[in-house]
């Protein structure tokens, strides 16, 4: 049959060295051209498709033929279902194979049973994928490996006794454990900092942790819990028994905005180090997430100064003033990775609970970009003739109130907007008068000019 070049809409070429590189440009061409998309230089999608059509997986020549599987799970992240989302990563010999994020058919009803329905998918695809390169003769001289950071799901996968608050979930999942009972394949646990399904999330987990730090001393918040995602932060907090239910001030949410971003300028190195619970506990203005249970040792993590001087001096009165907390999760190295920072909204989502919203990277980005975009489209309407502005500043509202946008900066919009709204209203109620004026004019005219006409 000869080599492989072309099949199924995947192209296939061979480097000199013997890698195989496999890429779908001809189809990604095809599809933007079908779109009237190729010169769609203001569309970041089919700018990057446009870009990278090139880019591939390479497969290169191993040793060892071996599958491994990074399993992840993001527990109620839609707002509206709360249902959560599976993520996995399929490796072959060291290579991406096969890839998912997909949002779960039902609502888990704790971090556990998502994640071990995140390994369910994941069991489900690379049993497949086993299979298929049976067919091919191929077969794995390792033992199937899928990597979790959920510690409850892997005693799970891998306990033949299962609890009874957990049998709702055998009857959908149950071949998960007949597959690691069988010996067919082993479930790891691992750290939430080498966790590869996870690693959109890595500046996200840092800008949190400040995050936290500034809300707490602007508000004096006694709990939090977050939703992350690999788009968004949703940051809930109790201000209850601080008596200030009401919300945080425009003035509040520029200055978290700009500390935040400061931090992110100065390029402060992320440092992380195991330490004994009763110890990392000590340390003054540490930071964790209410109602959360640690294991020990514990690891901590914290921004610009090394853990080790947090530890040796843990009373240090500077430390409040440095964002450290307890997690095990997937961090940046340092703070410029997360490029930028903007905070779009702050709300009550019921009494005493409020959620700050808030996206890092290129999103934080075009939001700061899109705000500046909308306050210079009202301060060229306040140039406008009373006649247009009407108009102008209905659509302005409408654009304003559903764009993403910085909090504050769209609330100094809304302002001015407000101030347009009162100037056109002056300018309708003086235009009223001068007609009433007119038409009174108009009016005695012609009461003159009644009189001296004849019967």
């Amino acid at each position: 049959m000869g080599k492989l070049h072309y099949f199924l809409g995947i192209e296939v070429s061979r480097s000199s060295s013997g890698n195989l590189h496999v890429f779908q440009q001809k189809y990604i061409c095809e599809l933007l051209d079908r779109g009237f998309m190729s010169d769609a230089k203001s569309v970041s999608t089919p700018m990057y498709l446009r870009g990278t059509s090139s880019h591939g997986l390479v497969f290169g020549p191993s040793d060892r033929l071996s599958l491994a599987d990074y399993a992840d799970a993001n527990w109620g992240l839609d707002f509206d279902d709360r249902r959560s989302t599976t993520g996995y990563c399929v490796y072959l010999s060291h290579i991406p194979f096969s890839w998912c994020s997909k949002k779960q058919s039902v609502v888990s009803h704790s971090t556990a049973e998502a994640e071990y329905r995140s390994l369910t998918a994941t069991t489900s695809d690379i049993t497949w994928l086993v299979s298929l390169l049976a067919e091919l003769n191929v077969k794995p001289v390792d033992l199937l490996v899928i990597w979790c950071n959920n510690s409850s799901a892997v005693a799970i996968a891998a306990n033949p006794v299962l609890n009874s608050k957990f049998k709702h979930v055998e009857l959908d999942l149950f071949f998960v454990r007949e597959k690691v009972i069988n010996g067919d394949l082993i479930v790891g646990e691992v750290l939430g900092c080498d966790q590869v399904a996870d690693t959109s999330f890595s500046s996200i987990y840092r800008i949190v942790c400040i995050l936290y730090g500034q809300v707490k001393v602007s508000q004096s918040i006694t709990s939090i819990s977050c939703f992350l995602s690999s788009l968004e932060i949703s940051f809930f907090f109790d201000s209850s028994s601080t008596n200030r239910d009401e919300a945080i001030n425009a003035d509040h949410l520029r200055k978290i905005k700009y500390i935040v971003n400061e931090q992110i300028k100065a390029e402060l190195d992320v440092y992380s180090k195991e330490a004994t619970l009763a110890e990392a506990k000590r340390i003054n203005g540490l930071q964790a997430v209410f109602g959360e249970v640690y294991p020990d040792p514990v690891r901590v993590v914290a921004i610009g100064r090394k853990v080790e001087d947090l530890l040796a001096n843990p009373e240090n009165r500077e430390w409040p003033s440095i964002s450290s907390e307890l997690c095990g999760g997937t961090h940046i190295t340092n703070t410029q990775e997360a490029k930028a920072f903007a905070l779009l909204s702050e709300e009550e989502i019921a009494k005493g609970v409020r959620r700050i919203t808030a996206v890092t990277t290129e999103s934080a980005l075009k939001a700061t970009e899109l705000g500046d975009l909308l306050l210079q489209k009202v301060d060229d309407a306040s140039k406008m003739e009373v006649n247009l502005l009407e108009k102008k500043v209905a659509s302005l509202k409408t654009s304003v109130d559903s764009a993403s946008i910085p909090a504050a900066k769209k609330a100094d919009i809304r302002a001015k907007i407000a101030q347009l709204q009162n100037q056109l209203k002056k300018a309708q109620k003086n235009i009223a008068k001068q007609n009433m004026q007119k038409a009174v004019t108009i009016a005695i005219e012609l009461a003159k000019l009644a009189l001296y006409l004849p019967d």
